[in-house]
């Protein structure tokens, strides 16, 4: 986050929303569960929290496209957009 020191402007980067995203949802003492992916330019990270609570952060840094997520049998599309951060939340 930068202040301009003269309009006292707040601009917010991308680094803080990232951490925004993983601290909003990702408790402390969760564990980070094995998860896999090849799509280029999708990164992400799979956390579980102590009351059994899921949490999945993707980034897109590429353009807008739509990946398949897959738990076991469940399945899903989700749409990615362009230069993205999405978290997913389930129990």
């Amino acid at each position: 986050m930068t202040i301009h020191s003269q309009t006292k402007e707040i601009t917010r980067s991308g680094q803080y929303w990232a951490f925004a995203h993983f601290s909003r949802l990702i408790q402390r003492g969760a564990n980070r569960f094995d998860s896999q992916g090849a799509v280029p330019n999708v990164d992400h990270v799979a956390c579980e929290n102590a009351d059994g609570q899921k949490v999945l952060v993707i980034t897109n840094t590429d353009a807008a496209r739509t990946v398949v997520l897959q738990m076991g049998t469940m399945a899903a599309d989700l749409n990615l957009p362009h230069n993205s951060l999405t978290t997913l939340v389930w129990k």
